[in-house]
């Protein structure tokens, strides 16, 4: 080979060497960027509503669920860490925390106790809610709750007409809504309101809130036939591990009434399409029904109609053979996820509050009745999806104003 050729290759590596170092370094960086923001990185998520006291750590589950020595339980009392309203809450990973400055983890597992301990603020997508008929309904973040009764955050408007007595999360500890009286062979005891309590079959752990600090309790004489008393339900022990879905073993399913479901969504729109079009004198009038004869309800509402704040439609139902068995419920969905709930039980004019503008909702309607042969049905009637609109389309705030006296430190304005 030539010197020519040796010098004209050498070259050639020279020039390529480069062009990689370049594409590893851009590679770096993007990765290390990529990392701080998923696993440094913290990210705000939304700004808290109320002041209050939050749940730090793991410490708690931890403890209920037994896995710490008896010594180390009994020295337990758990500091709650403060928030205030309109912080913002950060999440890192899989874990949140409050703070501008200093950052401190809270646990989104329990909820946040507000206005002096008497009432609770749910942020967590993986809440239940428990009825005093012990039926378990999914909850979504932004709730409150107060002895018993669940308001929306968004509106500050009552969730539905059920009583709860529990919250339920992910690790089967359950936040009592209501006070429980437990009458052993041996012993009654109190457990107050907003308690944090694990139901083991041989014993109760539980923490309970004294202003800002959570102290740690047991109740460990408890039997199958021990009383419970929660608000005005009263129930053995082991009736209420069995309505509550704990003395399950591994191989057994929880047993829960079987509901029909039934969609007719698509009917609905395509009949409220046809009503649209036709003109008033063409609709039929509709004949009145037979003594004792069983008449499938209905439930029927017009497209909703979005503004900024609010979503509004006209809502019919009608049930001559009163089949219904539980509200009209409907519910918005953002990004996929519950947003708010509202329950209904007469027709006419509604209207949803607490949106937020240029936000997609998906909503559906359903309702539950009992059919001709004695079976629950689920049936939905309504799914859509709207956009509310823009702060555009607000109307315009005029302020209008007379001059009044002036003095020598204020000036006065009328009207």
């Amino acid at each position: 080979m030539s010197k020519k050729e040796v010098k004209r290759n050498t070259k050639g590596r020279k020039v390529k060497s480069p062009i990689f170092l370049m594409i590893g370094l851009i590679v770096f960086i993007i990765l290390t960027i990529a990392i701080y923001y998923i696993f440094l990185n913290f990210r705000e998520i939304m700004r808290i509503e109320y002041e209050g006291y939050a749940i730090s750590g793991k410490e708690i589950t931890e403890t209920l669920l037994g896995n710490n020595s008896e010594e180390d339980n009994n020295k337990k009392s758990i500091f709650l860490t403060k928030v205030y309203e309109q912080d913002k809450l950060y999440k890192k990973v899989n874990d949140y925390f409050v703070g501008e400055n200093k950052k401190e983890e809270i646990n989104l597992s329990y909820p946040i106790y507000i206005n002096d301990n008497t009432a609770l603020y749910n942020l967590s997508q993986e809440i239940k809610l428990i009825t005093s008929e012990f039926e378990e309904v999914s909850g979504y973040p932004s709730l409150t709750v107060s002895n018993g009764i669940v308001y929306n955050e968004s509106d500050l408007e009552r969730v539905d007409e059920k009583e709860y007595i529990f919250l339920k999360n992910e690790s089967n500890i359950f936040t009592n809504l209501k006070e429980i009286k437990i009458q052993t062979v041996a012993n009654e005891c109190t457990i107050p309101v907003n308690s944090n309590i694990y139901f083991d079959k041989e014993e109760i752990r539980y923490y309970e809130i004294k202003k800002d600090t959570l102290r740690y309790k047991e109740i460990k004489d408890i039997d199958t036939q021990s009383k419970i008393k929660i608000g005005e339900k009263e129930v053995r022990y082991e009736e209420l591990l069995t309505v509550l879905r704990l003395n399950q073993t591994e191989n057994q399913v929880a047993t829960k009434e079987e509901i029909v479901e039934e969609d007719t969504s698509k009917e609905n729109e395509r009949n409220q399409e046809k009503v649209e079009k036709e003109e008033p004198e063409e609709q039929q009038e509709e004949e009145e029904p037979q003594p004792g004869a069983y008449i499938k309800p209905e439930v029927t509402c017009s497209p909703f109609k979005a503004n900024v704040y609010t979503a509004s439609t006209e809502l019919t139902i009608k049930d001559p053979s009163s089949k219904i068995l539980e509200p009209v419920t409907f519910i918005f969905r953002k990004d996929g996820r519950i947003y708010l709930r509202k329950t209904y039980t007469t027709s006419g004019s509604i209207e949803v509050k607490g949106l937020t503008p240029n936000t997609s909702y998906e909503i559906e309607g359903s309702y539950i009745y009992e059919n001709e042969v004695g079976q629950k049905v689920e049936n939905t009637f309504y799914k859509d999806t709207i956009t509310t609109t823009g702060f555009e389309n607000l109307d315009p705030i005029t302020l209008s104003f007379e001059n009044g006296e002036i003095f020598s430190n204020k000036i006065q304005l009328k009207n």
